[in-house]
C-alpha cells in the first residue's frame, strides 16, 4: 500500500496537467480566431478621423432613429379632384387650331379641347335634313310675311302691337332657330371645352377616330389634386403619423392622410396621403421618399438600415461607435421587415451611436488587425 502522500500527489498532477492543457487550448483558439477575422463581443477597431471619412463611415444615434423610417412612394392623381370629359354622342373626333392637349399641359376654364362632328346613322340623317327643308321653308314663308307687312323683324314684343302681327313675328323667329338648330346638327362640330382650369391628366383623343356617346376623351385634375401612394409589409408602421415625404430634388412636401388598405394575398398594405399644398414641380408618376413612424411592439424594438448588419460566424453584427475613432462590434438579434429595414429587438439598449455606412470597410479594416502577427 502505497503512502498517504504518494496518493495525493498523482491527482494534484494530473489537475496540474489538465489546467495547463486547458490554458494552451484557450491561447491556440484565441490565435486561430483573430486569425480567421471572426468576431466576438469584444472586437474592436481604431480609426482615425481622416480614416472615416476616407472610408464614408456614419453613424446615428439609436434612440433618434428608433422609431422612424423611410418608405418608397409614387405622386398619383387625386381621385377626388379627377374630372373626366366624354363625349355627348357619337362622331369623329376633329382637333382645335391649337391640337389637342397633351398630359400635363395646364388648361384654362372654357379651352378648346377637340370639336366632334355627329356621325350620324343614315336613317337618322334622312329625318333630319327633311326636318330641315321643312324648317327652311317655314322660315322662307315667314320671312315673306314679315317682308309683305313691312315689319321689324328684330324688334321686341310689344303688346300694344295688334295680335296678327305678333303672331307673325312669333312664327317667324321660332322658324329662324328651328333652322338654325338643324343646321348644326346636320354639319357644325360640337365643341368640347374644359369645364374648369386644371391639368391634363389623359388625353385619348385621336384626330380622325370615332367615339361613341360616353367615351372617356380627357381626364383633368385640380392644379393641387395630387396624392402620394405608399406600399409597405411592415405592421410597426404608423400611417396616422407620416406628416411629410421628399422628392428627388430635395423639396419637402407636406401630407395628409386619405385611406389605409390591406391586401391579403401579398400581406402588404397601401396608404394614399393628400398634398398638402402645392408643389409646383410635382407630376404624377414621380418618386419620393417619405419619412414614416413605426410603432415598435416593444420599447427594446429599434429600426435600423439594413445595410447596417452583416453576418459573422452564423450571428448578426453591428459596429457601435463606443467612443471617438474606437469601434465595437455588437451581437444583436433582429427581426426582418423589408429589404430596406430591419428591426432589432435584443442586444442594443438605444443610447449607442450604431454605424449605417461604411460596414465593409470597418470588417476589412477588422480582419486586417486580425491577420497582424
Amino acid at each position: 500500500m502505497l503512502p498517504w502522500p504518494a496518493i495525493r500527489t498523482l491527482p494534484v498532477a494530473a489537475l496540474c496537467g489538465m489546467a495547463g492543457f486547458g490554458l494552451l487550448q484557450a491561447a491556440q483558439a484565441h490565435e486561430s480566431h483573430a486569425a480567421t477575422g471572426t468576431h466576438d463581443e469584444t472586437a474592436q477597431v481604431e480609426l482615425g478621423e481622416a480614416a472615416q471619412q476616407q472610408s464614408g463611415i456614419k453613424t446615428i444615434l439609436l434612440a433618434d432613429a428608433a422609431r422612424s423610417t423611410a418608405l418608397p412612394g409614387l405622386v398619383v392623381v387625386d381621385a377626388r379632384r379627377d374630372l373626366r370629359i366624354v363625349a355627348r354622342q357619337d362622331g369623329v373626333i376633329e382637333a382645335p387650331a391649337g391640337g389637342f392637349a397633351q398630359p400635363g399641359q395646364k388648361v384654362i376654364a372654357g379651352q378648346v379641347l377637340a370639336y366632334l362632328r355627329p356621325a350620324l346613322p343614315q336613317p337618322e340623317r334622312r329625318n333630319l335634313e327633311i326636318e330641315y327643308a321643312a324648317a327652311h321653308r317655314d322660315a322662307m314663308i315667314s320671312r315673306l310675311q314679315v317682308e309683305r307687312y313691312q315689319l321689324d323683324g328684330t324688334q321686341p314684343f310689344d303688346i300694344k302691337l295688334p295680335t296678327p302681327t305678333l303672331q307673325l313675328l312669333a312664327d317667324y323667329r321660332s322658324a329662324q332657330a328651328r333652322e338654325s338648330q338643324l343646321h348644326r346638327a346636320l354639319n357644325d362640330g360640337v365643341t368640347i371645352a374644359a369645364p374648369r382650369a386644371g391639368v391634363v391628366v389623359r388625353s385619348n383623343a385621336r384626330a380622325g377616330a370615332v367615339a361613341v356617346s360616353g367615351q372617356s376623351l380627357f381626364e383633368l385634375n385640380a392644379g393641387a389634386g395630387l396624392a402620394i401612394a405608399v406600399e409597405y409589409s411592415d405592421r410597426d408602421i404608423d400611417s396616422a403619423q407620416v406628416k411629410s415625404a421628399v422628392t428627388v430634388d430635395g423639396q419637402s412636401i407636406g401630407l395628409s392622410l386619405l385611406s389605409e388598405s390591406y391586401d391579403p394575398e401579398l400581406r402588404s398594405r397601401r396608404a394614399l396621403y393628400e398634398v398638402v399644398g402645392a408643389i409646383a414641380s410635382l407630376a404624377p408618376g414621380e418618386p419620393v421618399q417619405v419619412r414614416a413612424e413605426t410603432q415598435a411592439s416593444s420599447a427594446r424594438q429599434f429600426a435600423l438600415p439594413a445595410r447596417s448588419v452583416f453576418r459573422q460566424d452564423g450571428a448578426s453584427w453591428v459596429w457601435v461607435n463606443q467612443r471617438p475613432g474606437i469601434f465595437r462590434a455588437q451581437r444583436i438579434h433582429y427581426v426582418a421587415t423589408d429589404q430596406e429595414r430591419i428591426l432589432v429587438d435584443r442586444g442594443l439598449s438605444g443610447s449607442e451611436h450604431v454605424v449605417v455606412d461604411g460596414v465593409p470597410a470597418l470588417n476589412d479594416a477588422r480582419r486586417a488587425e486580425g491577420s497582424r502577427p
